[in-house]
């Protein structure tokens, strides 16, 4: 079984107070979208971490797409950064879970095709985490095999499992995309803009 952890309890600060998992992508919203590409690959579970804050949204969301592949949790310690997260859905994580990728749920440009990629690779690789790059440039999802998963749950950094690619340089696989979504998370309002820009621009190609 492969799992999506998918965070969405962050906070926006640089957002300018908005929530930017609401904000509209397409006919959709940022975070629905997001959902929606990972629920259309080969991921056999979805949680949905989201905080106090986003979870009335994040549950609506999971209502309207139906699937009971996904699961919400609410991290109640959401302030204490992004490593909280990943950790309390590792922790939930289906006992038969044999990798996991941790997937932002603001980067609603993933593909599902995308998504297979990666995980085809990291599921017939010798090795056990995989990095995925644009241009050199590091990009997400990174996926895990199982037997990291206590590695995550040891890592004290509050912003992130960094650690433990530090720590594993060994045991890592890197594949070049040509997807630039992988690199496309909304942080601001000028990455926002971009993303829709992208968007505005497939369809017109189409």
């Amino acid at each position: 079984m492969g799992s999506a952890i998918v965070l969405a309890a962050g906070a926006s600060k640089r957002m300018g107070g908005k929530d930017k998992l609401s904000l509209p992508y397409g006919k959709s919203t940022i975070l629905k979208s997001t959902i929606q590409h990972i629920l259309e690959s080969q991921f056999k579970e979805v949680l949905v971490v989201a905080s106090s804050a986003t979870y009335d949204f994040c549950n609506t969301i999971i209502k309207d797409l139906g699937s009971s592949k996904v699961k919400i949790v609410v991290n109640l310690e959401s302030q204490k950064g992004m490593t909280s997260s990943i950790q309390l859905g590792v922790k939930l994580l289906n006992k038969e879970s044999k990798f996991a990728f941790v997937c932002l749920g603001d980067m609603p440009s993933i593909s599902a095709s995308t998504y297979n990629l990666l995980i085809d690779e990291l599921i017939t690789s010798d090795k056990s985490i995989l990095q995925p790059y644009w241009k050199r440039k590091p990009g997400n999802p990174v996926g895990f095999k199982a037997i990291h998963y206590t590695d995550i749950l040891k890592v004290q950094n509050p912003n992130g499992c960094a650690d433990v690619l530090i720590n594993n340089t060994d045991k890592i696989i890197t594949i070049d995309c040509d997807d630039e979504s992988i690199v496309l998370d909304v942080d601001d309002t000028l990455s926002y803009e971009h993303i829709i820009t992208r968007l505005s621009n497939s369809l017109t190609d189409k």
